[in-house]
C-alpha cells in the first residue's frame, strides 16, 4: 500500500474510533443496510421503508461499534468477540466453520475443555487480556443467529398486538414496530461485519505467521478496508442502484448453515484481498469490483435474513392468552330485560 493510502487509512480509522465506529465504519454499514432495504420484496411491510424508519435503521447499523467507545471491560467482554471469527484458528481445536456447535455456550465450553486437556496447543493468558475476549477465535455466527431469532420474536409481538388491536393501544403497536426496527438495525451490523473479509480471518491486521508471498504485515490494511476502500472506489447506493441483488433465499426455520456458508465465502476472499494490496490494485477496477461484491452480497444476505425472520414469526400464544382475557373483560355486559 502506498504511503499516502496508509496515512489516509490511519486518519479515517482514528476519526471513526473517536466517533465510536469500527468495522466497515459508518459508510459501509449504512450501505449494506440500504442495499438490503432495496432488495426486499414488494410485499414486505411497507411501513419499514417510511423515511423516519429508514433514518432509524441507518443510524442503528453501526450501533454495536459505538458500544466500544465506553471503554468498559465488562461490555467489551460480551461485545467485541461478536464482530468477528478468525476461521483459520478453528483448526487448532479440531473444528471447521461447517462443524461449529450450534450454541454459543457449547462452543465456549468446548474451547475451554480443549485448552484444559491441551495446554501447550492452545495457550491463553488472561492476564494479557483485560476484557477476557481472546479466549475464543470470535463469536460472530452466534451474534447473527441470536439476533435473527430476536428479530423474529419482535415480529411475533407486533403480529400479536395487531391481532388484538381492539384491546391494545396504538402506542403499544407503534412501540412494537420500533422494536422491529431496532432488531433489524442491530442484525444489520453483524451481517455486515461477516462480509468484511478481515473479520473472518486471523490476518485481520496484516498477514500473520508464514508469509511466502510477502503480503503486507502492516496494521493499516484493516483501517483502509473499513474506512477508506468504499469511499476511494466511489462505491455507494447511487453507483450500485442498478446492481442491487434481491433478498437471498434463506431457510426461515434454520438459517444457521447458510450463515456459516456466507462466512466461509467471505474468508475465501482474504488472500485475494492481500494480493490486490500487494499489486497496488485496491483502487483499480479489480479492487473496485472486489469491494462491490462484498457489500452487494452483504445486502442480499441481510435482506434474506430480514425476510426469513418476518416469515417465521407467528402469533404469540402466551401473549394471546393474556389478551384474550383482556378482551373478555372489555366485552359489554348485556342488560337483563325485566319480565313483564
Amino acid at each position: 500500500m502506498k504511503r499516502s493510502k496508509i496515512v489516509m487509512a490511519v486518519i479515517v480509522g482514528l476519526f471513526c474510533f473517536a466517533s465510536g465506529a469500527k468495522a466497515w465504519d459508518l459508510v459501509g454499514h449504512k450501505l449494506v443496510t440500504e442495499l438490503a432495504l432495496k432488495g426486499l420484496p414488494d410485499d414486505f411491510p411497507a411501513w419499514v421503508k417510511d423515511d423516519a424508519r429508514v433514518t432509524r435503521l441507518l443510524y442503528l447499523a453501526p450501533e454495536p461499534d459505538r458500544w466500544r467507545g465506553q471503554g468498559a471491560a465488562v461490555l467489551n467482554h460480551i461485545n467485541s468477540p461478536d464482530h468477528y471469527m478468525d476461521l483459520e484458528d478453528l483448526d487448532v481445536f479440531g473444528l471447521t466453520v461447517e462443524t461449529l456447535p450450534r450454541f454459543r455456550n457449547e462452543f465456549i465450553e468446548l474451547l475451554a475443555t480443549f485448552r484444559a486437556q491441551h495446554p501447550d496447543i492452545a495457550p491463553y493468558d488472561p492476564t494479557r487480556d483485560a476484557a477476557h475476549v481472546y479466549s475464543t477465535p470470535g463469536l460472530i455466527p452466534y451474534a447473527i443467529i441470536e439476533r435473527y431469532w430476536k428479530l423474529a420474536s419482535s415480529w411475533s409481538t407486533l403480529r400479536t398486538l395487531q391481532e388484538y388491536s381492539d384491546v391494545v393501544s396504538e402506542a403499544d403497536i407503534e412501540s412494537a414496530r420500533n422494536n422491529v426496527i431496532q432488531e433489524m438495525g442491530l442484525l444489520s451490523h453483524f451481517v455486515g461485519d461477516a462480509h468484511q473479509p478481515l473479520h473472518m480471518s486471523k490476518h485481520h491486521h496484516g498477514w500473520r505467521g508464514e508469509n511466502p508471498e510477502g503480503y503486507t504485515t502492516g496494521y493499516g490494511i484493516h483501517d483502509y478496508v473499513d474506512g477508506t476502500a468504499l469511499v476511494a472506489n466511489k462505491i455507494n447506493s447511487k453507483t450500485l442502484a442498478d446492481k442491487v441483488r434481491p433478498a437471498a433465499n434463506m431457510d426461515e426455520t434454520d438459517p444457521w448453515p447458510q450463515i456459516l456458508k456466507f462466512m466461509a465465502r467471505t474468508e475465501s476472499r482474504v488472500e485475494p484481498l492481500y494480493k490486490l494490496e500487494k499489486l497496488g490494485k485496491l483502487e483499480a477496477k479489480s479492487g473496485h469490483d472486489f469491494f462491490e461484491r462484498c457489500v452487494l452480497e452483504g445486502g442480499s444476505n441481510l435482506a434474506g435474513l430480514w425476510l426469513a425472520a418476518y416469515k417465521i414469526s407467528k402469533i404469540d400464544d402466551y401473549m394471546s392468552t393474556a389478551l384474550e382475557a383482556l378482551r373478555a373483560i372489555n366485552q359489554p355486559v348485556e342488560e337483563e330485560v325485566p319480565a313483564k
